[in-house]
Protein backbone atom coordinates (compact mmCIF):
# COMPACT_ATOMS: atom_id res chain seq x y z
CA UNK A 1 0.00 0.00 0.00
CA UNK A 2 1.95 3.59 -0.70
CA UNK A 3 2.49 5.28 2.08
CA UNK A 4 1.79 8.60 0.04
CA UNK A 5 -1.31 10.62 1.61
CA UNK A 6 -2.48 12.17 -1.40
CA UNK A 7 -3.80 9.23 -3.29
CA UNK A 8 -4.89 6.84 -0.17
CA UNK A 9 -6.45 9.45 2.30
CA UNK A 10 -10.12 11.05 1.29
CA UNK A 11 -8.67 14.31 1.74
CA UNK A 12 -11.01 17.08 0.28
CA UNK A 13 -7.70 18.39 -1.75
CA UNK A 14 -7.51 14.77 -3.06
CA UNK A 15 -10.55 13.19 -3.73
CA UNK A 16 -12.34 15.27 -7.29
CA UNK A 17 -16.15 15.57 -8.20
CA UNK A 18 -16.78 15.01 -11.43
CA UNK A 19 -18.47 18.35 -12.31
CA UNK A 20 -14.90 19.93 -11.95
CA UNK A 21 -13.72 17.79 -14.74
CA UNK A 22 -16.80 18.00 -17.12
CA UNK A 23 -16.62 21.83 -16.82
CA UNK A 24 -12.46 21.45 -17.79
CA UNK A 25 -12.97 18.99 -20.32
CA UNK A 26 -15.67 20.66 -21.96
CA UNK A 27 -13.51 24.21 -22.37
CA UNK A 28 -10.53 21.70 -23.98
CA UNK A 29 -13.42 20.47 -26.62
CA UNK A 30 -13.77 17.51 -24.42
CA UNK A 31 -16.97 15.33 -23.03
CA UNK A 32 -15.97 13.60 -19.95
CA UNK A 33 -17.91 9.72 -19.87
CA UNK A 34 -20.94 9.90 -17.64
CA UNK A 35 -20.57 6.70 -16.72
CA UNK A 36 -18.37 8.26 -13.98
CA UNK A 37 -20.70 11.39 -12.70
CA UNK A 38 -22.20 9.68 -9.62
CA UNK A 39 -19.90 10.67 -6.74
CA UNK A 40 -16.23 11.89 -6.08
CA UNK A 41 -13.13 10.15 -7.47
CA UNK A 42 -9.76 9.54 -5.36
CA UNK A 43 -6.94 10.80 -7.24
CA UNK A 44 -6.26 7.21 -8.42
CA UNK A 45 -9.65 6.81 -9.29
CA UNK A 46 -9.72 9.54 -11.38
CA UNK A 47 -6.10 8.89 -13.22
CA UNK A 48 -7.39 5.03 -14.05
CA UNK A 49 -10.93 6.57 -15.54
CA UNK A 50 -9.35 8.88 -17.81
CA UNK A 51 -6.96 6.56 -18.97
CA UNK A 52 -9.55 3.69 -19.72
CA UNK A 53 -11.59 6.68 -20.99
CA UNK A 54 -8.91 7.43 -23.13
CA UNK A 55 -7.75 4.07 -24.38
CA UNK A 56 -4.67 4.62 -22.80
CA UNK A 57 -4.57 1.79 -20.21
CA UNK A 58 -2.21 -0.67 -22.64
CA UNK A 59 0.46 2.28 -22.63
CA UNK A 60 -0.55 4.03 -18.88
CA UNK A 61 0.25 1.86 -15.95
CA UNK A 62 -1.36 3.45 -12.59
CA UNK A 63 0.45 2.10 -9.37
CA UNK A 64 -0.31 2.06 -5.76
CA UNK A 65 3.26 1.34 -4.24
CA UNK A 66 5.68 3.15 -2.47
CA UNK A 67 7.75 4.55 -4.91
CA UNK A 68 10.99 2.99 -3.77
CA UNK A 69 9.58 -0.75 -3.70
CA UNK A 70 9.34 0.19 -7.83
CA UNK A 71 12.95 0.63 -8.94
CA UNK A 72 12.63 -1.40 -12.46
CA UNK A 73 9.52 0.73 -13.17
CA UNK A 74 11.22 4.20 -11.72
CA UNK A 75 14.52 3.29 -14.46
CA UNK A 76 12.15 1.72 -16.93
CA UNK A 77 9.88 4.97 -17.16
CA UNK A 78 9.76 7.33 -19.64
CA UNK A 79 8.53 10.40 -18.23
CA UNK A 80 8.09 10.80 -14.75
CA UNK A 81 5.32 12.79 -12.73
CA UNK A 82 6.34 14.80 -9.62
CA UNK A 83 3.55 16.67 -8.24
CA UNK A 84 4.56 18.14 -5.15
CA UNK A 85 6.13 15.37 -3.90
CA UNK A 86 7.83 14.79 -0.65
CA UNK A 87 7.54 18.10 0.92
CA UNK A 88 4.56 17.72 2.87
CA UNK A 89 4.34 14.37 4.23
CA UNK A 90 7.93 13.55 4.81
CA UNK A 91 10.60 14.56 7.05
CA UNK A 92 13.91 16.76 5.45
CA UNK A 93 16.06 13.53 5.82
CA UNK A 94 13.49 11.17 4.60
CA UNK A 95 13.23 13.77 1.34
CA UNK A 96 16.88 13.86 0.90
CA UNK A 97 16.71 9.97 0.78
CA UNK A 98 13.86 9.93 -2.15
CA UNK A 99 16.03 12.39 -3.92
CA UNK A 100 18.69 10.31 -3.69
CA UNK A 101 17.08 7.19 -5.14
CA UNK A 102 15.36 9.15 -8.21
CA UNK A 103 18.58 10.73 -9.11
CA UNK A 104 20.15 7.44 -9.04
CA UNK A 105 17.20 5.11 -10.34
CA UNK A 106 15.85 7.67 -12.82
CA UNK A 107 17.35 6.71 -16.33
CA UNK A 108 19.29 9.16 -18.91
CA UNK A 109 16.89 10.23 -21.30
CA UNK A 110 13.90 10.48 -19.73
CA UNK A 111 11.50 13.57 -18.85
CA UNK A 112 10.90 14.89 -15.42
CA UNK A 113 7.64 16.68 -15.04
CA UNK A 114 7.86 18.56 -11.73
CA UNK A 115 5.55 20.89 -9.59
CA UNK A 116 7.30 23.40 -7.85
CA UNK A 117 10.30 23.66 -10.02
CA UNK A 118 13.73 21.54 -8.77
CA UNK A 119 15.17 24.78 -8.36
CA UNK A 120 12.35 25.54 -5.72
CA UNK A 121 13.26 21.56 -3.60
CA UNK A 122 15.53 23.00 -1.30
CA UNK A 123 16.31 19.54 0.32
CA UNK A 124 18.06 18.61 -3.15
CA UNK A 125 21.42 20.35 -1.47
CA UNK A 126 20.85 18.34 1.22
CA UNK A 127 20.93 15.44 -0.51
CA UNK A 128 23.83 16.20 -2.50
CA UNK A 129 22.52 16.51 -5.85
CA UNK A 130 24.49 19.21 -7.89
CA UNK A 131 20.90 20.16 -10.25
CA UNK A 132 23.66 21.20 -13.39
CA UNK A 133 25.01 17.78 -13.76
CA UNK A 134 22.03 15.93 -13.27
CA UNK A 135 19.23 17.69 -15.66
CA UNK A 136 18.74 20.47 -17.94
CA UNK A 137 15.31 22.26 -18.85
CA UNK A 138 13.22 21.93 -21.59
CA UNK A 139 11.53 24.88 -22.23
CA UNK A 140 7.38 24.34 -23.19
CA UNK A 141 6.57 25.25 -26.91
CA UNK A 142 2.99 26.51 -26.62
CA UNK A 143 1.82 26.56 -23.17
CA UNK A 144 -1.85 27.71 -24.07
CA UNK A 145 -2.66 24.64 -25.35
CA UNK A 146 -2.35 22.23 -22.37
CA UNK A 147 -5.01 24.89 -20.15
CA UNK A 148 -6.37 27.87 -19.68
CA UNK A 149 -4.05 28.60 -16.27
CA UNK A 150 -1.17 30.31 -17.31
CA UNK A 151 -0.01 31.10 -13.95
CA UNK A 152 -0.43 27.40 -13.09
CA UNK A 153 1.40 25.89 -16.26
CA UNK A 154 4.25 28.41 -15.41
CA UNK A 155 4.44 26.29 -11.90
CA UNK A 156 5.00 22.97 -14.27
CA UNK A 157 8.82 22.51 -15.08
CA UNK A 158 9.71 19.61 -17.75
CA UNK A 159 13.47 17.92 -17.46
CA UNK A 160 15.67 16.30 -19.40
CA UNK A 161 17.99 13.86 -17.21
CA UNK A 162 21.18 13.51 -18.36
Amino acid sequence: MLSHPLCTLSHTHWTYWPTHWTHYLTLTGHAFPPTVHSGPLTCLALIRTVAAWLSLTDRVQVMNSDIVCQPELVSSADVVVLNNVFQFFLELDKQADMWRFLRSTVKPGAILVTIPALHQVLVLDQAGIDLSQWVEEIPLHNVHAVTIDKEDLEEVKHYRVK
